[in-house]
């Protein structure tokens, strides 16, 4: 019995001393990953510059070449993002976002501290894939929200109406960024909402109503933007939401 329970430890040490360490595997993606966060980071400053539009000015010579998915013609290599998530590296917290696309975080933070807190289980096939998502991306449409006036819950059945503004800033990424343009954008809320709320739980449900009319106008807001955008760029590949 003793000699059986020896081998049993020993070997529970073995498989433990196994237990994968992606940084060898990390090196390779190591400077072109620097190379790609250092021109997110001007493209996001770039952006941040520029005066608010004033007409939408988006062109872009083969909009064909932009996949805000997967699809036929490659991996996703645009996304949508707001501004402040490129010139904060640290993680902004917008409560009110409009889209959350935050591609380039978790294969930083995967650099950085060499493991991925939403991928307990990694291996040399999930490194790659993590790393593909920042590395993959070539272009952004550039969020920027000039007004917010979030809608308020009045009682149990009413509400009053909120309302968000601002456009949106097509830029690749370069050591220098180029701009393409953008669109303006503009939303309000719908004239009723659906609010499913905790019959048990008055404070739990007050939440409810307020994350209801709030939900309502950024999702009317993201399928304001993403019609604009593929009616500017027709050709894109682009997610069906609805």
């Amino acid at each position: 019995m003793r000699n059986s329970k020896w081998l049993v430890v020993g070997a529970l040490i073995a498989v433990a001393g196994c237990r994968y360490d992606p940084k060898h595997d990390l090196e390779e993606f190591r400077a072109p990953a620097e190379q790609k966060l250092a021109q997110i980071e001007k493209a996001g400053e770039a952006v941040k510059a520029l005066p608010p539009l004033t007409a939408d000015t988006l062109k872009f010579a083969e909009p064909s070449k932009l996949r805000f998915t997967d699809g036929p013609g490659g991996p996703k290599n645009a996304v949508i993002i707001h501004q402040e998530e490129l010139t904060d590296f640290a993680g902004t917290k917008i409560y009110d976002r409009i889209v959350s696309e935050q591609f380039h975080l978790a294969p930083m933070k995967l650099l950085r501290d060499g493991e991925d807190p939403d991928i307990p289980d990694m291996n040399k096939e999930k490194v790659t894939w993590r790393m593909h998502q920042l590395l993959d991306v070539e272009y952004m449409l550039v969020l920027r929200v000039a007004k917010r006036v979030a809608p308020e819950v009045v009682g149990n059945s009413r509400f009053n109406p909120g309302a968000v503004a601002g456009d949106a800033i097509l830029c690749e990424l370069a050591d220098v960024p180029r701009i393409f343009g953008g669109f303006m954008w503009a939303e309000g809320s719908s004239s009723t909402v659906d609010a499913r709320v905790s019959a048990n739980d008055r404070e739990r449900a007050d939440i409810d109503r307020m994350n209801a009319v709030r939900k309502d106008m950024d999702q009317k807001a993201e399928k304001q933007i993403h019609e604009k955008a593929k009616a500017a760029l027709k050709g894109a590949v682009f997610p069906t939401y609805w």
